[in-house]
């Protein structure tokens, strides 16, 4: 079995870091810098990091009643 695992995150960026464009538009609007956006923010100082992992398993030869076995099946 080959598997993909993928999970992105907005990033705030340091003000050296930004293309210049973005460093004008973020000076626009001074601020303290934080981790993160304040509500109705602008993202101006973020840019997505994402991370991915690929790798490949065995798998497990199970039958449908060995993976329910611990799960209850009482209503209450």
């Amino acid at each position: 079995m080959l598997a993909l695992s993928v999970d992105a995150k907005g990033v705030a960026m340091r003000p050296e870091a930004l293309r210049p464009v973005t460093r004008q538009a973020a000076a626009a609007t001074p601020r303290a810098f934080r981790a993160r956006l304040t509500a109705g923010e602008k993202p101006a100082r973020t840019r997505m990091a994402t991370l991915a992992c690929v790798y490949d398993a065995e798998p497990a030869a199970r039958r449908p009643h060995e993976t329910s076995a611990g799960c209850a099946t009482t209503a209450v």
